[in-house]
Formats: C-alpha cells, sequence, structure tokens
C-alpha cells in the first residue's frame, strides 16, 4: 500500500487535503471521486516508501475539444432550453449545498432532465467527475450549451471553495434572462400576431380577386422583391450571431458598441457590473488574492469588451497599487462602484461593499430592462400601425384610380 497526498475541493466547493493509502495512485483518485472530491492534485508520499514509482503526480488533464462542426454549426441547430439550464444550475446548487456528491448530483440531474443534449453533457460531465475533472472543464467543451458568463461564474465557485452559492447566481442570472426574454416576447405578441394575420388575409383575398380577374390588394411583405431584399438581410443576421459573434474579437467590438448606445448601453455596463462584483466580493471572501480575484472577476462580468480593460488591473494590483486607484484606470468602471471600492478598502470590509454594489446594479438593471422590453413593444406597435397604414393608403389610392379610369373611359 502507498500513501498519497490530495489537495482539491469537496462536494460544495470548500478545500480539501489530506493522505490515503491505496494500492495504486489511480486506485486512489477513484477513491475521492467517490467521496465528491474534485482532485487538483494526487502525488505519492515518498515517505512511505513506495518501490515503483515514489514521485508520481496525479493531476487531471482536460477532456479533448471539440470541433468547429460540432460546436458552431451543429450546436447552433441543437440548443439547450434556456429553462433547462436554469433548472440544471439551480438543482446542482440546492444538492451540494445539502452534502451530496457531484458524481451523484451529477447523475440524478440527468435522469431528470427532458433535453436529450443536455442528457448526454450531464452524463459525461460525471464521467469527468469521476475521473477528478472540475466541472468548469467539462463545460468549456460546450460553448454552444454554457455561455461564457456561466462558465467564468462556475470557476470563480471552485477557486472561491463556494461552488453552492456562486451556482445559486448562476441560476437567478438565467432566472433573469427568462423574464426579459419572456417581457419582451408578451410585449411583441400583438404586432407579430397583427402582422402575421394581414399577410395570410391578404394573400387569401389575393387569390380570390385573382381569380375572378380583379386587381389584387398591394401589400410590401407579400411582395416578391420585398422578400428578394429581406432574405439575405435575414441570413446575415443569422450567419453573424452563430458564427461570427462566437469569436471573441468580433464579440470584443460588438459589446463595445452596443455599450455605446444610449439607455441600453447603461442597462449593459449596470449588469456586467454587477456580476464582476459579486464575484470579486466572492473570491475575495473565499480568501483568493486581489490579483487573482480580478483576473477571475473581470472573466465573469459578462462583458468582452469590459472585460478586456478589467483585467490589465490584476498586473497593476501586485505592484502595490491599491483597488480603487486601479479600477480608476480602467475607464469601464461607474463612480459609484469606485466610491464603495473605497469605502470597503478602508473599512476593511470590501467583500460586503462589493456584494451591496452587485444587489443595486442588479435590482436597477432590471427596472430598466421592463422598461425597455416596454419600449421595445411600443416600437413593434407603432411599425405594425405604418405598414397597416401603407396598405390602406395604397388600397384607397388604387381603388379612387380605378373609378377615375372607369369615368374616362
Amino acid at each position: 500500500m502507498t500513501v498519497f497526498e490530495y489537495k482539491g475541493t469537496d462536494a460544495v466547493g470548500q478545500p480539501v487535503s489530506g493522505s490515503l493509502a491505496s494500492i495504486s495512485i489511480g486506485a486512489a483518485a477513484d477513491e475521492l471521486a467517490k467521496r465528491g472530491y474534485t482532485v487538483e492534485n494526487l502525488t505519492a508520499n515518498t515517505e512511505s516508501g513506495d518501490p515503483l514509482n515514489p514521485s508520481a503526480v496525479f493531476t487531471p488533464l482536460p477532456p479533448p475539444g471539440r470541433n468547429v462542426v460540432q460546436t458552431h454549426l451543429l450546436g447552433a441547430f441543437d440548443k439547450v432550453p434556456l429553462a433547462d439550464l436554469g433548472f440544471f444550475f439551480r438543482q446542482l446548487s440546492t444538492m451540494l449545498h445539502a452534502g451530496v456528491g457531484m458524481v451523484q448530483t451529477l447523475e440524478t440531474i440527468g435522469n431528470q432532465t427532458s433535453d436529450l443534449k443536455l442528457k448526454s453533457v450531464l452524463r459525461e460531465f460525471r464521467d469527468n467527475a469521476l475521473e477528478g475533472r472540475p466541472l468548469s472543464q467539462g463545460m468549456d467543451r460546450y460553448p454552444d450549451v454554457f455561455a461564457p458568463l456561466m462558465i467564468s461564474l462556475v470557476k470563480t465557485g471552485e477557486k472561491a471553495g463556494m461552488m453552492d452559492e456562486t451556482l445559486k447566481h448562476v441560476s437567478e442570472y438565467i432566472e433573469r434572462e427568462i423574464k426579459l426574454r419572456n417581457m419582451i416576447r408578451t410585449a411583441t405578441l400583438y404586432p407579430k400576431v397583427v402582422v402575421g394575420a394581414a399577410i395570410i388575409i391578404i394573400g387569401i383575398t389575393n387569390v380570390i380577386i385573382g381569380q375572378i380577374g380583379g386587381k389584387g390588394i398591394w401589400s410590401p411583405l407579400t411582395q416578391l422583391s420585398t422578400w428578394i431584399f429581406l432574405t439575405p438581410i435575414i441570413v446575415g443576421i443569422f450567419v453573424l450571431v452563430k458564427f461570427i459573434l462566437p469569436d471573441p474579437t468580433m464579440k470584443t467590438r460588438w459589446d463595445q458598441f452596443w455599450l455605446g448606445v444610449p439607455y441600453f448601453g447603461t442597462t449593459m455596463r449596470q449588469f456586467a457590473l454587477a456580476k464582476f462584483s459579486r464575484a470579486f466580493a466572492c473570491l475575495y471572501r473565499g480568501g483568493v488574492s486581489p490579483q487573482e480575484s480580478a483576473l477571475l472577476a473581470a472573466d465573469a462580468c459578462g462583458n468582452l469588451f469590459m472585460r478586456s480593460r478589467l483585467r490589465p488591473a490584476a498586473p497593476m494590483l501586485e505592484s502595490g497599487r491599491g483597488l480603487t486607484e486601479v479600477y480608476a484606470h480602467t475607464g469601464v468602471v461607474d463612480p459609484v462602484v469606485l466610491n464603495m471600492i473605497h469605502t470597503g478598502e478602508t473599512t476593511g470590509d470590501l467583500d460586503n461593499m462589493l456584494e451591496r454594489v452587485a444587489i443595486f446594479y442588479e435590482e436597477d438593471s432590471e427596472v430598466r430592462s421592463k422598461v425597455m422590453a416596454t419600449v421595445v413593444g411600443v416600437v413593434a406597435l407603432a411599425l405594425v400601425g405604418l405598414y397597416v397604414a401603407i396598405v390602406v393608403i395604397k388600397f384607397y389610392t388604387q381603388h379612387f384610380s380605378g373609378i377615375g379610369d372607369a369615368v374616362n373611359e
């Protein structure tokens, strides 16, 4: 038997370390996985006198990546519903908080989910957990399923030893996203119905009028020329969203563009700062150094442009400069956040101050999102009104023109 020293995290993300006697390093890794531990390092104790390989080290390698066809082409058409992802993160947080092992948790949730793709992904995550791999490594393989924000927050939880708390925040962010999408769908439902009904009614009417030899009703959306113009635009938007924006460089420029849009950009910035503040607070509270907390929190902000401006803060912190001074130089952190960071540095209560920043911005950005959804609905209704007005004006123009032609004859 050989004594192995191990280091890793338990089912709820808390750091664990110790020693374990086993016949081989592989058997030791299996035993730790059964306990629900995620192994970061497993080394044979040289004092135990292992005659075969006393310096053996077990470090789980990341799983192999997926190719571009799998992630961007097939993944674009086989999406996991956001509601299912919310259920996954919420259940994972609850079960880990209750002390259930990661392997058993992933097995249970995988059996409960109805989405076939997510079921397959969770089965793979369970196998990874058995081999001692952290959850974030498996998520990195599926950028078509898990957004960068989700992956970054999970890495934050793994590093800070607060997986259950961080996973709860992920599920809350997903719930807010679902709520916003539902608000936009509700606000734009009536305009969509009006346009759809107009296209169908005008199309059927024109078929009937054509059969009796009359001149049909003119409508922009029933003209072939209109769709010849719109089709490339629709295809271009699909290609942009599914294939171009996944590129980090393009996504960074895209995020920068939207941050400059009035009102919408402010809401995006608040969401990003809320995520950054909460991640930083979680890491700092977990004992992670300010430098590493700065890097991981920047990754968790969910906006690549802001991430590119926040990450350089880490090496500046290593030189001994204060958090307030460093983040003031980024140009993307609001004065409110800077004041709270300064207060936290002064009082030694940085994590709680950042939590308050996160709560403030989450509540404010949620209100702004509701207003934005309402505005989208009003704009959509106005466009539908314009469309109906054009159809009516064109109809009466044709009608009176026909009367005039008949009188002249």
